[in-house]
């Protein structure tokens, strides 16, 4: 026999039950096809209501199925025959790509059929004669994709056709294609999971591939505005200079896969303050690895200066006693405005007594303005993205 002939041949699993409708009755019925080889190579289960001889009529004229069929005279008996199909019988477990079909329904894989191992000797013995086959019953496809390894789908924060992508690489490690759609909507949150809702209703084909054009045509960001959020993504003063970089790679990446590696160096270089950048020199950093490294190093020597950094004593340098009271003084939270329930106001609390209300309130609203002026501004990047998004008319 050529290879060419061994690569056609598929083995069927036939077996021997009771019947559910007569249990003092033995039934035939067909279990599985398995092929042997090529991609689809595995063993396939017919379901219940297509097991039945009457359902595979061309098959049981074959020579081997039927001298099979003729040979199981007992019941929880498990036969195998392997035959080489002629192209009239191929057409009825098969489509023109060689997926494994059955009047209008693919098969899904299974395990392969066994007896029933006994418990004891003497329950061996009275059974001997009726073995019962095992069918290992199919997870869950929720149970099954909680094995992938991919974050839920964000609308607003996910990169549409990178996680699309990686979607489709665990499905296709955990299940077949036909199932992809409903894997979909397990790892779907917020408005995702009502547009999933809405094309159950209106896409009349079901395909995977209809399925995947529809999403991204939804979902995959078409204005400029992520774009530009990546490129102007800054770093902010007394942050963490690494998860700065970290982010910054991320969303570059997510913005475009081919940018080159050089470019992505400099993005981030772009985005950290001057006395950050003159720290790094620019021929020794060649690569994102390096640059991390060179961030990691900095980081460390950074946080290092700052723990050994001696505390100031703001009332050093003064004179006498009196200048330090006053001093003290000065810096203190008016309790008087604290009891009338008004914190947070710095001045002394003769001026409360002798000066007007209103210069009281002035001086009070000037010192604020001050210590406000110290606070250090966080990044930025998305409050500019948010202002130049919103119609703010112009002076």
């Amino acid at each position: 026999m050529s290879v060419a002939d061994e690569d056609e041949r598929v083995r069927f699993t036939i077996f021997s039950t009771a019947d559910t409708k007569d249990p003092k009755s033995t039934q035939i019925l067909i279990y599985s096809i398995e092929v042997l080889s090529g991609p689809n190579a595995g063993i396939y289960g017919f379901t219940s209501e297509h097991r039945h001889l009457s359902k595979h009529e061309s098959l049981c004229k074959l020579p081997v199925i039927s001298g099979i069929i003729r040979a199981m005279k007992s019941r929880g008996q498990i036969r195998r025959g392997l035959v080489k199909l002629p192209q009239e019988v191929r057409d009825l477990y098969f489509d023109e790509y060689d997926n494994v079909v059955f009047l209008g329904d693919y098969l899904e894989e299974t395990t392969q059929l066994e007896k029933q191992k006994q418990p004891s000797t003497q329950s061996q013995s009275s059974t001997a004669k009726d073995p019962v086959p095992v069918i290992s019953p199919r997870k869950p496809l929720q149970s099954i994709m909680k094995d992938a390894v991919i974050s839920k789908f964000n609308e607003e924060k996910t990169n549409a056709l990178i996680w699309l992508k990686t979607f489709e690489e665990e499905c296709e490690r955990l299940v077949e294609e036909k199932e992809f759609r409903q894997a979909l909507k397990l790892f779907l949150e917020g408005t995702a999971i009502e547009w999933y809702e809405m094309n159950l209703i209106l896409l009349q084909d079901k395909t995977w591939v209809n399925w995947r054009k529809e999403f991204l045509e939804n979902f995959t960001s078409k204005g400029w505005s992520r774009s530009k959020y990546a490129i102007n993504f800054k770093y902010y003063i007394g942050g963490n200079v690494n998860e700065y970089a970290r982010k910054k790679l991320k969303l570059l990446a997510e913005t475009n896969t081919t940018l080159p590696e050089e470019w992505r160096v400099l993005m981030v270089i772009a985005g950290l303050p001057d006395n950050i950048t003159s720290k790094i020199k620019r021929d020794r950093i060649t690569s994102v690895n390096e640059l991390i490294v060179e961030l990691n190093q900095l980081e460390y020597s950074v946080s290092k200066n700052a723990s050994l950094k001696p505390k100031v004593n703001k009332t050093e340098g003064l004179n006498n006693q009196s200048d330090r009271k006053k001093f003290q003084n000065e810096f203190r939270p008016c309790s008087i405005c604290e009891k009338a329930g008004k914190s947070g106001r710095y001045h002394p609390e003769s001026e409360w007594r002798t000066a007007k209300t209103s210069r009281t309130f002035l001086n009070t609203n000037f010192k604020v303005k001050n210590l406000e002026r110290n606070v250090n501004v966080t990044n930025n990047t998305e409050i500019e993205d948010a202002l130049n998004n919103e119609d703010v008319p112009k002076n």
